[in-house]
């Protein structure tokens, strides 16, 4: 197992909020070269609506076009997209990904990914298990990391061959930050039933809230440590040692449909540290 030691270099944030191409100039693609070791298959995202693009683009809803992972919208510059460039053929797309989905979700839709026999297989999961009506319903942080456990068995278990790409849970603090001055943003939180564990309140500064903010601080940073531990206990995964963890969103980032999600700028933030992530286990 492999983890993302060396400093990133990213590319400056697209000020991107919908998805056409052309809107923004193109992420560069890495260059074309030798070939992946992962086995070969489909390219596979386990995840929730950040792999289905919700609320990326201009318009309600899912925009897969502006998925990080499997997406097709070059100023999104996707995992696939850029792997595709460097095999010179695109791979076929599983999408095991659910709106809401949390890693008890993913256990199931890891199915998805064995029964295509995917040779890459994309996580990214588990801020829905933070996200939740209140903080009684949050994942306690050993429940998530036991299921995350499984979650790598069961894809191993199937795919004995395939390289796994473990991702971090972006920081999602920093986008209650963000928000929590801008009044458009706060009616729209106030207005949804989503994420009330963190978005209940957004502007207060009673001590009762930041407490509860403090902890699902908390409680991500314990999801990430658990994560790391089930990658490095499989062979064939890599993680990315907290690197979209660490993304320093702006708020051109972040969706301006529900100031939730992230836009296509975000998306291809992430899909910077994804792929280079993928990018260790390339032979040369």
């Amino acid at each position: 197992m492999r983890t993302l030691c060396a400093a990133l270099t990213l590319g400056a944030a697209l000020a991107v909020t919908a998805c056409a191409p052309g809107s923004a100039d193109p992420v560069p693609m890495a260059p074309t070269g030798s070939a992946v070791e992962a086995a070969p298959g489909p390219i596979a995202v386990i995840g929730d609506s950040m792999a289905l693009g919700v609320n990326s683009c201009s318009d309600v809803g899912e925009c897969p076009a502006a998925s990080w992972a499997l997406g097709d919208d070059p100023t999104v510059a996707s995992v696939s997209a850029r792997l595709a460039e460097r095999e010179g053929a695109a791979r076929s797309h599983v999408w095991a990904a659910k709106n809401g989905g949390t890693v008890a979700d993913a256990i199931r839709l890891a199915d998805k990914a064995v029964a295509e026999r995917a040779g890459i297989v994309l996580i990214l999961i588990g801020a829905n298990d933070v996200c939740r009506p209140d903080t009684a319903a949050v994942t306690p942080v050993a429940d998530f990391g036991a299921q995350y456990t499984t979650l790598i068995d069961t894809v191993r278990a199937g795919l004995p061959d395939a390289q796994i790409v473990a991702l971090s849970i972006p920081d999602v603090m920093r986008m209650w930050d963000l928000g929590r001055d801008d009044p458009e943003a706060t009616a729209r939180w106030n207005a949804s039933s989503s994420c009330r564990s963190l978005l209940a309140d957004p502007a207060s500064d009673a001590a009762v809230d930041v407490d509860r903010r403090a902890g699902i601080d908390e409680t991500v940073r314990g999801y990430n440590a658990a994560i790391a531990e089930a990658c490095e206990a499989d062979a064939r995964c890599v993680h990315d040692a907290g690197a979209i963890h660490a993304l320093d969103f702006t708020a051109t980032d972040i969706s301006s449909i529900d100031y939730f999600h992230a836009s296509a700028s975000g998306q291809a933030r992430v899909a910077q540290v994804a792929w280079e992530t993928l990018a260790q286990t390339f032979d040369g």
